[in-house]
């Protein structure tokens, strides 16, 4: 078997993707288009390591694929000319916003958050939506703001862990450096999205041929490495992490 996790993995799935011969789009491509159709989402959140997300956008731009990168606003993540660069290949730039989170729960702060740092983020890149960052450590689920507001309360299109219309999706996600693994996944999914577990990308990828739904496929690009000491590296930050989400799950459940 192939390791998992590599950008030569990632290839392998964009070339899959590419075979079904489904429109690609991105978010605000999708939300903007007049008719449901049977198309493939791909959504990056960028949680650590900006410089994956940029690798993983020069490789899609090289296969003629557009996606949508939701970037952090913490300083490690938030740097203006890799965004600037990765909205310069095509690609779709989102807010990946954990406001409620930062806040400890206090929505008027998390309001106000929220827009001060969607305004950062729009003076590199034309915003259009938004996707909550999981932030599992946390008692606080981000999308909690929108009890309080909508999106277009910011000029957004939608969030769109939350809305992606009435049309069902199947989603995907690479969490839990699984993909859709429900044990240790506590908040990365789509509300009113359906899904199917697959454990390898290498499953995935034979999977696609015969699914016959439109479909978000969500990576962390930091996940993404090729064979060396980055690759090992977060594969022991990844497992570290499905240890402490598992205690979390378990106290939670309490």
């Amino acid at each position: 078997m192939k390791r998992d996790f590599t950008l030569s993995q990632y290839r392998a799935l964009c070339e899959a993707i590419l075979a079904k011969n489904w429109p690609i789009l991105t978010f605000t491509q999708y939300l903007s288009a007049s008719s449901a159709q049977c198309v493939i989402l791909l959504r990056h959140d960028v949680d650590r390591w900006p410089n994956n997300a940029l690798a993983m956008a020069k490789l899609e731009h090289d296969l003629g694929i557009c996606s949508t990168y939701y970037f952090r606003a913490t300083s490690h993540v938030f740097r203006p000319e890799i965004i600037t660069a990765i909205a310069s290949l095509g690609h779709e730039i989102g807010y990946h916003y954990e406001t409620i989170s930062t806040t400890k729960g206090n929505v008027e702060k998390a309001r106000d958050l929220f827009a001060s740092e969607l305004s950062r983020l729009r003076a590199h890149a034309d915003v259009k939506t938004a996707c909550m960052h999981g932030s599992p450590l946390s008692a606080h689920d981000n999308r909690i703001l929108w009890q309080h507001c909508t999106p277009r309360d910011f000029g957004l299109l939608a969030e769109v862990s939350m809305d992606l219309g009435t049309t069902p999706f199947l989603y995907f996600t690479d969490t839990g450096r699984s993909w859709n693994s429900r044990g240790t996944n506590l908040r990365d999914y789509c509300i009113g999205a359906r899904s199917i577990d697959v454990s390898t990308t290498e499953e995935l990828i034979d999977l696609l041929p015969s699914l016959n739904m439109p479909m978000v496929i969500q990576t962390h690009p930091e996940r993404w490495n090729q064979p060396g000491h980055r690759f090992w590296l977060y594969w022991l930050i990844d497992h570290a992490a499905l240890a402490a989400k598992f205690i979390l799950r378990t106290f939670r459940k309490r």
